[in-house]
Order: C-alpha cells, then sequence, then structure tokens
C-alpha cells in the first residue's frame, strides 16, 4: 500500500497532475537562469548564492507540510527558479579543480544526481513515506548548504573587476592551496602581480562591461555556438525527460525502472568526463548521440 500525504492523494486523482509538477518545476528553472544570469556579474555570486540555497531549504520545508495541489505547484515552481544555484556550483567546482581531471571530476559530481534517484527508488520500494522523505530532505539539504557555504567562494574576476584586490589574491590563493600548486602560485604572482590586478595595462576596459543575451548572440561565432548548443540541450533533454516522465507508462515496477533507467544514466555520466580526456569532447559527443539515437530508434 501506498502512503501519500493529503495533498498527493489530491493530486494523483488526475493523472495529468503528477508530470505537470515536473514540468512546472522546468518552467521555474527557465525563469531562473533567464533572470538571474547576469545578476552574480553585477553583485557577486557568493550573496546570490546564499539566497537561493535559503529559499530551498525553505522549500523543502514546504514540500513536508504539504497541505494541497496548488501548494505543490507552486513549491516546485519556486523549487526550479531557485535550481540556479546549483550550476553556481558546478562553476566552483570546475575551477578548483585541476585542468587535467577537470573534466573527470565534474563526471564524478554529476553522477551524484542519478545517485540519489537510485536511493529514492529503493527508499520507495522498502519505506514508501512521502512526508518522511521531504522531512529526511529538508534535513539533508539544510546541513549540505551550511557545509557549502564554508568552501564557496567569490569569482576572482568578479572581485577584480569591483577593486577588492586582496580578496581576490587570496581567494586565487585558495584554490591554489587547493590543487597543491602554492608554489606556482607564489612564483607566477612575483612576475605577474600588475598583470592579475586593477592597475594592469587596459585590464579593466573591456572585462568589466556586461553583455545581454541579445548582444552576445549578435557575435557571429556566439551566434554559432548557442544555437548548437540550443539544439544539443533541448533534443537531449526532450529525449531524457520524456523517459523519465513516462517510466510510469512503460509496464514493469515504476521505482525498478527508474533505478534502471538512473543507473544507466551513472554510466554515462562517469564514462563523459574519462571520453573527454582521453578521446576529446567533439568524439564523445558524436558518439554518445549515435547511440542515443540509435536506442531510441529501437
Amino acid at each position: 500500500k501506498i502512503v501519500i500525504p493529503e495533498g498527493y492523494q489530491t493530486i494523483c486523482n488526475k493523472a495529468f497532475y503528477v508530470p505537470m509538477l515536473s514540468t512546472v518545476f522546468f518552467f521555474g528553472g527557465i525563469l531562473g537562469c533567464v533572470m538571474l544570469n547576469s545578476i552574480p556579474d553585477k553583485y557577486g555570486r557568493k550573496n546570490i548564492f546564499k539566497i537561493l540555497v535559503f529559499l530551498s531549504c525553505l522549500l523543502q520545508l514546504n514540500l513536508f507540510l504539504t497541505i494541497g495541489p496548488v501548494h505543490l505547484v507552486i513549491v516546485h515552481f519556486l523549487s526550479g527558479f531557485s535550481s540556479f544555484a546549483y550550476g553556481m556550483s558546478s562553476v566552483i567546482v570546475s575551477e578548483y579543480s585541476p585542468r587535467n581531471i577537470a573534466g573527470i571530476v565534474m563526471s564524478v559530481v554529476n553522477a551524484v544526481y542519478p545517485l540519489t534517484g537510485i536511493v529514492v527508488g529503493f527508499y520507495f520500494m522498502f519505506i514508501n513515506n512521502w512526508r518522511l522523505l521531504f522531512f529526511l530532505t529538508s534535513v539533508l539539504n539544510t546541513v549540505v548548504t551550511l557545509f557549502t557555504l564554508k568552501y564557496f567562494v567569490e569569482s576572482p574576476r568578479w572581485l577584480n573587476s569591483q577593486k577588492k584586490t586582496d580578496e581576490c589574491l587570496e581567494t586565487l590563493r585558495s584554490i591554489a592551496e587547493t590543487n597543491g600548486r602554492v608554489k606556482e602560485w607564489e612564483e607566477f604572482l612575483a612576475t605577474n602581480k600588475n598583470a592579475l590586478l586593477n592597475d594592469g595595462p587596459k585590464q579593466n576596459s573591456n572585462s568589466a562591461k556586461n553583455y545581454s543575451l541579445i548582444q552576445i548572440i549578435g557575435f557571429k561565432s556566439q551566434r554559432t555556438n548557442f544555437i548548437f548548443n540550443s539544439f544539443l540541450w533541448l533534443s537531449g533533454g526532450f529525449c531524457f525527460y520524456g523517459i523519465i516522465l513516462n517510466l510510469g507508462h512503460m509496464g514493469g515496477d515504476f521505482f525498478a525502472d527508474s533505478i534502471l533507467a538512473f543507473t544507466g544514466e551513472i554510466t554515462s555520466e562517469l564514462s563523459s568526463g574519462w571520453m573527454a580526456e582521453i578521446f576529446g569532447r567533439v568524439f564523445g559527443m558524436q558518439s554518445g548521440a549515435f547511440l542515443g539515437a540509435t536506442c531510441f530508434l529501437v
């Protein structure tokens, strides 16, 4: 017997509400990316990150206190909006990672997402209590947030543009310490300090200028990249989330199907960074797209 809170009992009587919650979440994510993408460049990313993760914690608690379908829709939309913070976290990980293993590190980080999907799948196979899950995720989200804030650093590029020289150098040194490159950093700083700081030649003339999406698309090279990557993300996301949202109609045990799907995603996440490092990202993208298209045709 499935134990469902009152709000979910209401929406589960209408099948279209369940995938609608996922759709609303992604609409919130789209709005967050559009509205917030330039904010960190103007005000710094650290404070924006703090606000978004605090909002995320409150939304997790709201899920635990679900009172109805409208409440669920609003919370899912705002959760999608605040998920912009997790993209900012990925930037931090990539900055702190040594270049020779950055791709592999990001693959491991990305694989954590489907891993949680597997854990949740097993949770519902054996426990199946929605409110308990929301309570546990609220606690976990709060703990992870407090831990993350300790290591979330401001952008050195933004600090430099704001003439916060000491903080910029301190952040860069912190990154060097994380990578075990303090000696190289000190040697580099001794001969290149002026080039890094605001008093360097022509350092601020272009770096401080902000461009809108329309202006960026105006550049031929960026326009090509934008269209190409938009197509890749749209087609890949449509196929992936189409499969996830349709798992309930594919037959078999829903949770077992979910675990299998997320296991496949972990495999792809872990292999993508390795393939990019060994074979280059072009071959990795081509082979992944070809394999995916073949499987969908089958």
